[in-house]
C-alpha cells in the first residue's frame, strides 16, 4: 500500500487533535470501536462523531464483527 512516496509525516499532537487531523485528510472513516453502542467519553467515538459532523461517510466495524455505516445506522 505504501512504498515511501507521497507520505506526509506530521509531528505529534494530543490524541483527539491528531484524530480530527486524521478525519480532515481522510474522505471516509472507518473505525473499530471497544463498544457496541456509542459512548461519550471515548476517544474513538469522539472521532466518530466530528467525521460525522464533517459530512465523511463513517463504518463502524463493532465488536460483534457486524460493519454499520453510522450516518444512518443501518447494517451494510
Amino acid at each position: 500500500m505504501c512504498n515511501g512516496r507521497n507520505v506526509t509525516i506530521l509531528a505529534p499532537k494530543a490524541f483527539l487533535a491528531r484524530n480530527r487531523d486524521i478525519v480532515d485528510a481522510s474522505d471516509v472513516l472507518i473505525a473499530a470501536p471497544f463498544e457496541e453502542k456509542e459512548v461519550l467519553r471515548s476517544g474513538t467515538w469522539a472521532t466518530v462523531r466530528y467525521a460525522e459532523q464533517a459530512r465523511r461517510p463513517v463504518y463502524l466495524v463493532l465488536p460483534s464483527g457486524r460493519v454499520m455505516h453510522s450516518n444512518y445506522g443501518c447494517p451494510l
